[in-house]
């Protein structure tokens, strides 16, 4: 779980149980989705350690 701007982001695909939590807990959602990553999200997060490596070096 992590927040982004006013937006909590929840990395499940569990949307029932989102919104279970958040009924329990008295946090009003306005908006729960599923978000999809598309081909170039993957690439991007399969390539990011080695983007880091490089900034790394000397």
């Amino acid at each position: 779980m992590r927040q982004e701007a006013a937006d909590l982001v929840v990395e499940t695909a569990d949307t029932e149980r989102v919104a279970a939590v958040a009924v329990r807990a008295g946090v009003a959602v306005r908006e729960l989705f599923v978000r999809r990553s598309g081909l170039e999200d993957a690439f991007l997060a399969a390539t990011a350690a080695a983007v880091r490596h490089r900034a790394e070096l000397p």
